[in-house]
Formats: C-alpha cells, sequence, structure tokens
C-alpha cells in the first residue's frame, strides 16, 4: 500500500510541475503490469474535484455555514488528499479481496448443509441443537448447545 502511495505522490509532484519535459516525465514511470499510478491519480484528482463541484453538505444537525470547506486550487495544496484517496482505494481493493476469499473458504467446509447441497448427506440439521440448518455460522457462533457446553 505505501508503494503505490509513494508512485501517486511521486506521478502527482511532477504532474503539476510548471514546465513541460518535468509533466512529460510522470507519464514514464514505470509500476506494474496491473496498476497504473498515472490513472490512480487521475482518478483520485477526478474524486476531488468532484467533491469540490458539490461542496459542503450538511451532515448531522449542522445548520448551512457551520463547515468551512477548503478548496484546492494550488499545486502542493491538491498533492496529499490525492495521495490520500490513492491510499484509501489501495485499503478499499485490499478489504474487497480478503472479503472474498473469505467467503470463498466458508463454502468449502463440510457442514451439514454443505453436504446436504452437495448429495453427501440427507438431513441438513444441526447434530447438537436439531436446528433446521447448521450452516458454518450456526456452529461457530449461533448453536446454543454448543456454546452452553463451551466447544
Amino acid at each position: 500500500m505505501e508503494f503505490k502511495t509513494a508512485k501517486a505522490r511521486a506521478v502527482s509532484t511532477l504532474f503539476s510541475s510548471e514546465e513541460g519535459k518535468v509533466r512529460h516525465a510522470s507519464k514514464k514511470i514505470k509500476c506494474s503490469r496491473k496498476w497504473r499510478p498515472q490513472q490512480a491519480v487521475t482518478e483520485a484528482e477526478a474524486h476531488w474535484r468532484h467533491r469540490e463541484i458539490v461542496g459542503v453538505v450538511c451532515q448531522g444537525r449542522l445548520g448551512l455555514g457551520n463547515y468551512d470547506g477548503k478548496r484546492w486550487s494550488k499545486a502542493k495544496a491538491k498533492r496529499a488528499p490525492v495521495v490520500q484517496r490513492v491510499r484509501e482505494a489501495a485499503e478499499e481493493d485490499r478489504q474487497v479481496k480478503a472479503i472474498g476469499l473469505a467467503s470463498q473458504v466458508a463454502d468449502l467446509m463440510p457442514t451439514p448443509s454443505n453436504l446436504k447441497i452437495w448429495g453427501a448427506e440427507e438431513d441438513p440439521s444441526c447434530k447438537l441443537c436439531r436446528a433446521a440448518c447448521c450452516t458454518l455460522n450456526h456452529i461457530l457462533t449461533g448453536c446454543p448447545k454448543a456454546l452452553a457446553e463451551g466447544r
């Protein structure tokens, strides 16, 4: 994640330069096949541009004019939020991947409900408490008999 942040900071610094050759050098920063820092910085800038156009929205019980929205038109003021947005996007991608991996594993455990789906068992009910559906969630957190016995 910090690698992506550092590359995004470098691209943002070069891209906001006033000199044409330096700005052109930002297009040549190499990274990897799958992730392009130029594209990530462009998306982050579009996010912040949209946020600036929308303006300050009221949150909670605050009335109009109670929040001082910051405008960022200078390059130095723009760099920090853009890099922060790239960091947030990388963290979001990491969380999506982790949740996907966790849900893939849950469907592979030989629980009575999965065994019924696979045709290996006739009865999908819990063997301890006789609940109608015995999923992995029920086994780990919801079976009252297992919780009472301290399993």
